[in-house]
């Protein structure tokens, strides 16, 4: 349609290598950030021994507000989500209640997203970060 030539990220989500995404190198609509460093991810990883944040009771303005903390793609925002989330999900199973669907869902995409770039940034797998975040979030827990 146009004779202008354009450079493109070429970019293959690691779980799904059948995905191929092309964003323009130049674009004012561009959403891609820099994976964090090994320091910020340490910081992150740190995070996970806070407090959950204030539960918000009401389906929608949790989902809201979550769909909002995504947005923005603040790394330690998405990590005290994952926090929060994981000590809520923890807090129900000791009252043998059941998770919410959404906020499985929530926690389940969050972890892998934020997990992997974690593991990219320490030179480790997600599977190391999920175990470090789990000691972390233990280490405040009390049973």
């Amino acid at each position: 349609f146009s004779d202008i030539t354009k450079k493109y990220y070429v970019l293959q989500p690691l779980n799904d290598p059948k995905l191929v995404i092309s964003i323009p190198l130049i674009s004012d609509k561009s959403v891609l950030s820099d994976v964090v460093t090994a320091d910020q991810a340490e910081v992150i990883l740190a995070s996970f021994k806070q407090p959950a944040d204030e539960w918000i009771e009401k389906n929608l303005h949790r989902s809201q507000t979550f769909t909002a903390i995504i947005r923005k793609g603040d790394r330690l925002e998405l990590s005290q989500m994952i926090n929060t989330l994981i000590r809520k999900k923890h807090d129900l199973e000791l009252n043998d209640k059941k998770f919410n669907v959404q906020d499985t869902k929530f926690l389940q995409n969050l972890q892998s997203m934020l997990f992997v770039e974690l593991a990219i940034s320490l030179s480790t797998t997600p599977e190391v970060i999920t175990a470090r975040v789990m000691d972390n979030i233990k280490a405040t827990v009390s049973s």
